[in-house]
């Protein structure tokens, strides 16, 4: 059974509100960020920010006009996330990344961790100034 801002059942399933995992209800009994970043294993939280610091990198690249190694559905991503990052915005997001990536090697609470990638991130784009404090 879904929220009640599912759509229709179908068949016995519901066939989704759309709203692309951003229920406000919880009902559909989806796994947060955190939890889900947190059930990742520190080896696989470090793989994950190495791709975020990867993806961070080759966006710079779009973004000046050089190739970059961005393929397929990433490359179509990148380049919807360009025109809202400057090269500024960008590095502080790589600087903040690879505090990440050092805070969890040394073992920080994932959700902790997590919970503050995402507000920074969010300050990033938004032009708001905070500084990482970890947990």
């Amino acid at each position: 059974m879904g929220c009640s801002t599912c759509g229709t059942v179908t068949n016995g399933k519901v066939s989704g509100c759309g709203s692309g995992g951003g229920c406000s209800t919880g009902g559909c009994n989806r796994l947060n960020v955190y939890d889900w970043f947190a059930e990742l294993g520190r080896e696989k939280q470090k793989n994950f920010i190495k791709y975020a610091l990867f993806f961070t990198r080759e966006t710079m690249m779009l973004s000046n006009g050089l190739s970059t190694k961005l393929e397929g559905e990433e490359i179509v991503y990148a380049q919807r996330f360009v025109p809202y990052l400057s090269i500024e915005k960008l590095e502080k997001i790589a600087v903040f990344l690879n505090k990440l990536h050092y805070y969890i090697e040394r073992n920080a609470n994932p959700k902790s961790q997590m919970t503050a990638f995402c507000i920074r991130m969010s300050n990033i784009i938004a032009e708001k100034e905070v500084e990482m404090v970890s947990y």
